[in-house]
């Protein structure tokens, strides 16, 4: 049976459409809107029902009004020119990221930034950004196999890396290898 249209919840489609204020189960999209901020007035209104949110082809380089989103489950922020140094605030909640086709360049500066801001991330994927190397942006099956153990290395809950379900075997020789690497560095470290 079907329920009256007002009783529908609806999908904020528009900053300026109201949306109901139940928690929003289909991700809230405000792609393709030229946006380089999340407007601050519908942020204050509605980050706190909102646990998906599609950000794709927008211009955001600066994550920080994402902060107020303490609810968010899953993010797209494909097609958005985020570089390595682009920092997002603490998201505790964030299982699913994607962050395909962006200008994120060095990998180490960006997985120690992520891994403090989404610590419980379980799907992350990174395609199309220089700093992962795959057969498609000319990294070879090394490189990319080397991509994989470090990130890996740093989120412990992560099931799914990119297209591919992270394996029993990958994750003890991305401790093995990186977990030494890492405290090796901080003993060198003054």
């Amino acid at each position: 049976k079907k329920r009256p249209s007002s009783h529908r919840r609806e999908r904020c489609n528009s900053p300026m459409i109201p949306m109901s204020r139940a928690v929003s189960k289909p991700p809230v999209s405000l792609a393709y809107r030229d946006l380089e901020e999340i407007p601050a007035d519908w942020a204050g209104k509605y980050s706190g029902y909102i646990t998906a949110l599609d950000l794709s082809h927008n211009r955001m380089t600066n994550l920080r009004s994402l902060a107020t989103f303490k609810n968010l489950h899953t993010l797209v922020l494909d097609h958005n020119g985020i570089t390595s140094h682009a920092r997002l605030p603490y998201l505790p909640n964030l299982q699913t990221l994607w962050l395909n086709h962006n200008e994120i360049s060095n990998l180490s500066i960006f997985i120690e930034n992520l891994a403090a801001s989404c610590p419980r991330l379980v799907h992350l994927s990174l395609m199309n950004n220089a700093a992962a190397p795959s057969y498609f942006n000319g990294g070879t099956k090394q490189q990319y196999q080397d991509f994989r153990l470090f990130v890996i290395s740093y989120f412990p809950t992560l099931s799914i890396l990119d297209d591919a379900p992270v394996s029993a075997e990958e994750r003890v020789e991305s401790q093995r290898v990186y977990s030494r690497r890492r405290s090796m560095s901080r003993v060198a470290s003054p």
